[in-house]
């Protein structure tokens, strides 16, 4: 069902178009091919794989939704949007199969997610109405949407792109980080994640990085406030004005920096995070 759908939409290239230029038509065909995936993962008899999948659909369309509305901040044009959003509809697109393969969403304990994503496009032909450079910057974008940091060799289109994605990516992560937090989903973390200590504490190896203004890496994290902690940090690594603000308007520092314990080191984390999101420039 799914090879001949990509068959069809494979034969569609009738329309003239100049190049790197992405029309409506093409983004409606690349979002029908997306439902038609996600969906035998999210109506799976597997109730864990339906309901993680559920999950990671609505995740892709939020991050779909944040994506629209940092590039219409940013006044690109249709095109450019569209790019924007087509990587944003596929940036997560290897996690149905990677929770379908591992029963988890841990890269660590599993496989790269963005590495099985770019697979699974390349495997279902799904780029094909895209010229060669197009697919390239998707496929790159994707590729970097969850690393540490962006190569040192990305640059023009192809750093752009990425830094677009790893923020509309994190603004929504915030969000679901959040609602599980809320919610006390242990299992959910641990899916994603590793199983964390309840305890008030935190990992003095944490609090450095925000000395260094650096990304908390994973590994470092032994609680639920290292947790807190690595996701402030990405205040480091957002990349536009428009993404500063949207973290701060949603109140999703202010939750965070709620449940820490009031110690010097959470202090000091407090007046960097409360500094940067007052004001950009003190954000480099």
């Amino acid at each position: 069902m799914l090879s001949m759908f990509v068959f069809i939409f494979c034969s569609q290239l009738t329309h003239h178009r100049s190049e790197k230029y992405m029309t409506e038509n093409t983004t409606t065909n690349l979002k029908s091919w997306f439902e038609e995936y996600s969906r035998p993962y999210r109506s799976s008899d597997n109730n864990a794989l339906a309901k993680t999948s559920e999950l990671k659909y609505d995740h892709t369309l939020q991050v779909v939704g944040e994506m629209e509305l940092l590039t219409h901040s940013l006044s690109l044009a249709d095109d450019a949007c569209r790019l924007a959003c087509v990587i944003a509809l596929f940036h997560d697109l290897g996690r149905f199969e990677q929770f379908r393969k591992y029963n988890t969403l841990s890269d660590r304990m599993s496989v790269d997610h963005s590495e099985l994503g770019v697979s699974e496009l390349r495997r279902h032909k799904v780029l094909c109405e895209l010229d060669d450079e197009s697919v390239r910057i998707v496929e790159d974008a994707i590729l970097a949407h969850n690393k540490l940091a962006i190569p040192g060799e990305y640059n023009g289109d192809r750093l752009f792109y990425t830094q677009l994605i790893r923020d509309a990516d994190k603004l929504d992560i915030l969000r679901v980080f959040i609602d599980v937090d809320q919610n006390n989903d242990r299992e959910m973390l641990k899916k994603a994640y590793v199983e964390l200590d309840e305890s008030d504490t935190v990992n003095p190896e944490v609090l450095a990085f925000f000395e260094r203004r650096e990304l908390v890496r994973i590994e470092h994290l032994r609680s639920r406030n290292d947790m807190r902690l690595m996701i402030l940090s990405w205040v480091f690594d957002l990349n536009f004005a428009h993404s500063l603000r949207r973290f701060r308007d949603r109140v999703d520092a202010e939750y965070l920096l709620s449940h820490l314990p009031d110690t010097p080191g959470v202090q000091h984390v407090r007046q960097q995070v409360s500094q940067i999101l007052t004001d950009p420039k003190n954000h480099g």
